[in-house]
């Protein structure tokens, strides 16, 4: 019954961002996919490219503009192919082409190697109305310089919540022509035109991580009858989602840091900071780190990383841990990171790295802008906030949920004042935390 609660409020959801007041919704094209060989960096593994035309704005039936939508497929292993299903690796802002290339060979036999593997990059992503708000990414870090975490100090929210109107009024200047395309329940459609133009047995099957289990989710509630299997792996909370609330994206992260500091007493010679001060349990060594954040709220350092005079402070190792939780294969390079802060040791030539070999993903950090454009494209025109005061429990919430992380810098959407409160024109969103 919960699962069931869930759809029927997304499809109210879904039909309201993707339909209009006395609009009608434009067809997929009724055409098939052409695909040739192609090469897919990161894997060994038969790789075919196609594309498939879709209407740009399926709420304008009057409309003909298009856009290409870009496909990837690895072939089934074994033949004949069962049938296709499609994967979502998270984001929102990825297109899941390097996600693929990695996991493929794993993914082939965890589905016993008789489906096409696809992926479909999502609007907003790859080459697919790319959702960027600045034109170099030198612009794009000008614009977040001075960006600190949410409790760094007793003025750090304030002084976000005014960033995040330069940036929701630059995006918006930007992207206010298809800033409003690039939203879930366009991504859904989408994908059900290919899985039409696939001419297989019009049902989708789905394994969506992370975001990607939002897709999952808004499809399976805007085309109910056309879902065969759905795999949910890593579920966000689509309510809190839809409505700019996302608190429970932080509930575990504090055991994940219980986990990275158990990890490091027990493998010391992997983990040089379980040697400082002689910390025996998971709990010594997270006390530690909070004390060294305290420390470094009011007493921020300088040391040499990668032959470079680095400032070490509150905001920087809140960000790093937010990023190395997510990718335990960073946990060693990370540990002599916080060896160095620790022990104010650190040498030009010590492996002091933040992620001295970081993995193909680590963590929400999609290219351009895709992420605040989508999430904020989904947003419910109440959940986008026009003052600080109306985000002020989802971001307390967000600090009680995980102290370790919950302060990181996150998304929250909040009005444009270019826009002027204009419905359903541009992307309308910022940063805070």
């Amino acid at each position: 019954m919960a699962l069931i609660s869930v759809l029927l409020h997304l499809s109210l959801l879904a039909a309201a961002h993707a339909t209009s007041p006395g609009q009608g919704i434009r067809s997929c094209p009724s055409k098939q996919i052409t695909w040739s060989p192609c090469v897919l960096n990161g894997t060994n593994l038969p790789v075919s490219c196609g594309s498939l035309s879709v209407p740009m704005d399926y709420t304008d039936e009057h409309a003909n503009t298009t856009l290409n939508l870009e496909i990837r497929k690895i072939p089934a292993a074994n033949s004949p192919s069962k049938g296709s299903i499609f994967f979502n690796f998270g984001g929102p802002g990825d297109s899941g082409f390097g996600d693929i290339a990695i996991f493929g060979e794993l993914l082939r036999v965890l589905t016993g190697g008789f489906h096409d593997l696809i992926v479909v990059a999502p609007r907003g992503t790859a080459n697919t109305i790319p959702f960027s708000c600045y034109n170099t990414s030198i612009e794009r870090g000008i614009a977040q310089l001075g960006i600190v975490a949410g409790n760094a100090s007793d003025v750090a929210l304030g002084q976000i919540w005014g960033n995040t109107q330069v940036i929701a009024d630059t995006c918006y200047a930007t992207q206010n022509e298809t800033g409003r395309l690039i939203g879930t329940a366009f991504v859904a459609r989408d994908m059900m035109c290919v899985v039409d133009a696939l001419g297989e047995d019009g049902m989708l099957r789905y394994w969506g991580y992370s975001y990607g289990t939002i897709l999952g989710l808004t499809a399976a509630a805007m085309f109910p009858d056309r879902i065969d299997k759905l795999i949910l792996d890593g579920v966000v909370n689509p309510h809190e989602y839809y409505h700019n609330k996302e608190t429970e994206i932080f509930t575990d992260a504090d055991k994940v840091l219980t986990a990275f500091c158990t990890a490091c007493l027990a493998s010391p010679t992997a983990c040089p900071i379980a040697h400082v001060h002689n910390h025996t349990t998971p709990a010594a060594l997270q006390t530690a780190l909070a004390t060294l954040l305290t420390t470094l709220k009011y007493h921020p350092i300088v040391l040499p990383i990668l032959n470079t005079p680095l400032l070490i402070d509150y905001t920087l190792v809140k960000r790093l841990l937010l990023l190395n939780l997510y990718s335990p294969t960073t946990w060693p390079s990370f540990s002599s990171f916080l060896t160095g802060v620790l022990t104010r040791n650190a040498t030009p030539s010590s492996p002091t790295s933040p992620v001295s070999s970081p993995p193909a993903r680590t963590g929400p950090s999609p290219r351009g802008d895709a992420l605040p454009g989508i999430k904020c494209s989904d947003v419910y025109d109440s959940g986008r906030a026009a003052r600080l005061e109306e985000v002020l429990p989802t971001v307390r919430g967000r600090w009680n949920a995980s102290w370790a992380v919950g302060d990181a810098r996150r998304i929250i959407c909040r009005w444009s004042a270019r826009s002027g409160g204009c419905r359903g024109r541009g992307m309308r969103g910022g940063l805070t935390g």
